[in-house]
């Protein structure tokens, strides 16, 4: 027997979560958990990303046979009504479980970022603040290296 969770949304949090664990007769087992971080799993699963396409912005689905408990969620911001999952829905978030849990096929999501990463995401940011105040978009980089050159002559 196992307890499979699976939960992802894309507002607020935007969020990947997984959990795993194997009862077995005599053992306590432990949780395996996997959150991660929604962006960057759905680049690497663009398949998850298209069941949240639209209105849709939240996926949930649990099993857990101690309880006899299965709940299978899809909800929306508009007026489209709450529903359950597919079959197809509920075997391809199972096995995105047992590759986050078992297989660990996405823990490098988990690493923190590079410096490198680290200095894009901030230039990204900064000029995407500025672009928006200023109302124009403007080669931030591209100026700050010609003034490097004027300053220089």
């Amino acid at each position: 027997m196992e307890i499979i969770k699976f939960n992802a949304f894309d507002i607020n949090g935007k969020l990947v979560y997984c959990s795993y664990r194997k009862i077995e007769t005599g053992k306590k087992t432990s949780v395996i958990e996997r959150s991660l971080p929604f962006d960057k799993f759905i680049e690497q699963e663009p398949k998850l990303g298209e069941i949240l396409e639209g209105a849709c912005y939240y996926l949930y689905l649990e099993e857990d046979p101690l309880e006899n408990k299965k709940v299978y969620e899809k909800k929306f911001m508009d007026e489209t009504p709450d529903t359950d999952l597919t079959g197809e829905e509920i075997d391809y978030f199972k096995s995105l479980v047992l590759q986050a849990c078992l297989e660990e096929k996405w823990d490098d999501l988990l690493k923190p970022p590079s410096v490198d990463e680290q200095v894009e995401d901030f230039i990204k940011e900064f000029f995407d603040e500025q672009e928006e105040e200023e109302g124009q978009s403007v080669d931030y980089l591209e100026e700050f290296f010609k003034e490097l050159e004027e300053e220089e002559k």
